[in-house]
């Protein structure tokens, strides 16, 4: 656990050494963004808390450093989530052969309490968590609001439970997949 420290950044390299660790509650610090190596070395993390810090900005592959984890809690009410933060399937042209060479990474629990979530960031994730918890905290009556519209056409979800608290916006959700 690191709690209540001044620092404003994790520097890369910081958890090299801790392959083993499993769990990492980063709590009521002062940490502003999180670059993309900041979590290196992380390999057996199972569990992330970033809860009560000063987070503005996730780099988008923050997340893909950490290919066992299972658990993210986010509580950051200034946070904005904008970037997708999980791998995509992508393919290598291998003499004409399409191959796949990284799986798209799976997360058991991720819930999250945040100011705001950039729509396509949720769909996206409906296709990598499994149990999703979503809570947007408002900082002002004048917050952007649209009705918002899921559709599943191009591959089937994974989320199995869905919950989503303080919305001010309606939402269709729709999966034909």
């Amino acid at each position: 656990k690191i709690e209540k420290f001044t620092t404003t950044s994790i520097e890369s390299g910081t958890f090299d050494g801790f392959v083993q660790l499993e769990v990492l509650a980063i709590e009521s610090n002062f940490i502003q963004n999180l670059s993309a190596s900041c979590f290196r070395g992380l390999e057996s993390l199972l569990e992330l808390r970033l809860i009560s810090n000063d987070l503005k900005w996730m780099s988008e592959q923050v997340l893909t450093a950490l290919p066992k984890l299972n658990t993210l809690k986010i509580d950051e009410g200034n946070l904005l989530m904008a970037n997708r933060q999980f791998s995509e399937e992508s393919y290598d042209n291998n003499e004409g052969v399409w191959e796949m060479v990284r799986s798209v990474q799976l997360v058991e629990h991720v819930s999250m309490r945040i100011y705001h979530i950039q729509m396509d960031l949720v769909e996206h994730l409906f296709h990598h968590v499994r149990n999703l918890s979503i809570s947007l905290t408002s900082l002002s009556s004048m917050d952007y609001c649209e009705l918002t519209r899921f559709n599943g056409y191009e591959r089937a979800w994974l989320v199995e439970n869905l919950k989503l608290e303080n919305h001010q916006c309606g939402f269709v959700i729709e999966n034909v997949g």
